[in-house]
């Protein structure tokens, strides 16, 4: 499977939320390339991050092949409702220096451990799904973000015979007291509507 998206942002803020820039012109296309493996109820995965960062603020710019992640879940044999137990292992492959002023790796190794959930209601028509994921974060690079806990919530109608849409939330909170919400939207496209949250 194949996810490109572009992102933005021109405001940086420090960890106490106040902004240090508001001029900072960072752009970010990428490409996740994530092949798919199923064996019984077990998933094996991996994510493959193709990508060109750009920063105008500290004009510096980077592109390559970013940090890898391999995962592995099992789906729990529950009719009523699909759970995704993972863990994944994300790998220092790509750039990363403290020197650089962007880089597409982040210098260190991250361990996640996640759970989806997903529920179908009313023949297809409506999905409810959400996760739970810790990353755990080895501190490698001295400037990393540190452990954070992440609970994730998705509703979704049916809109065509294989496509959901709604809206989405995050809530976040990690070392030094770190707090985020985050509430946005998710357009989903899928071959085989049994499971929704790969």
């Amino acid at each position: 499977a194949l996810y490109p998206y572009w992102y933005t942002a021109n405001r940086y803020n420090n960890d106490h939320g106040d902004a240090v820039t508001k001029k900072l012109r960072y752009d970010a296309y990428v490409t996740l390339i994530r092949p798919l493996y199923y064996k019984g109820n077990f998933t094996f995965n991996a994510t493959i991050p193709v990508a060109k960062v750009k920063n105008g603020f500290l004009d510096g710019s980077d592109s390559g092949i970013g940090d890898i992640r391999l995962g592995m879940g099992y789906f729990l044999p529950i009719k009523e409702i699909s759970i995704l137990p993972m863990i994944q292992v994300k790998f220092r492959t790509g750039n990363f220096s403290v020197h650089d002023s962007v880089n597409l790796g982040d210098g260190q190794t991250d361990i996640r451990l996640e759970t989806y959930f997903n529920k179908f209601l009313f023949d297809y028509k409506i999905g409810i799904g959400g996760a739970l994921r810790y990353f755990v974060r080895c501190k490698e690079n001295g400037v990393g973000p540190g452990n954070e806990f992440y609970v994730e919530a998705l509703t979704t109608y049916q809109i065509l015979k294989s496509m959901w849409i709604g809206p989405s939330a995050i809530y976040m909170i990690g070392d030094k007291d770190k707090e985020k919400v985050s509430l946005g939207g998710e357009l989903i496209y899928r071959y085989n509507p049994k499971f929704l949250v790969l």
